[in-house]
């Protein structure tokens, strides 16, 4: 698998996993893999989105078409993107990155006045 790929299945697998733990101990496995699969490969939603707002609902749900509902939510998508904003934050303060710029800089003053070579030794 391609490294996306296999964090996406890898997901789903942990979606499908939570439901099975946390909300229905039986639920209809083909209901749930259409309803996951329909969002995250047709609808384009991500997974992780999928699995976090699971987690933020899970005592709302009750069937598998509930998922729909709850990725739906506006407040809990404005929440997923600031804690994602915040976790790449955090990542960027712990690892900065220094750029150092080792090339020497040049600057040219060009005056109208005419040079001669008299100037070269500070005369006029």
């Amino acid at each position: 698998f391609h490294k996306d790929c296999l964090h996406e299945r890898e997901t789903i697998e942990a979606i499908i996993d939570f439901w099975c733990k946390n909300i229905e101990e039986n639920p209809i496995y083909t209901q749930l893999s259409h309803v996951i699969n329909k969002l995250v490969y047709i609808e384009k939603v991500n997974p992780d989105f999928i699995l976090w707002a699971i987690k933020k609902k899970a005592k709302y749900l009750k069937h598998p078409p509930g998922i729909v509902y709850v990725i739906r939510d506006r407040n809990l998508k404005k929440d997923y993107e600031y804690e994602l904003k915040l976790k790449a934050f955090n990542e960027s303060k712990c690892n900065p990155q220094i750029i150092q710029n080792d090339e020497p800089s040049f600057s040219y003053n060009d005056n109208d006045s005419k040079k001669k070579f008299g100037d070269i030794f500070g005369g006029k």
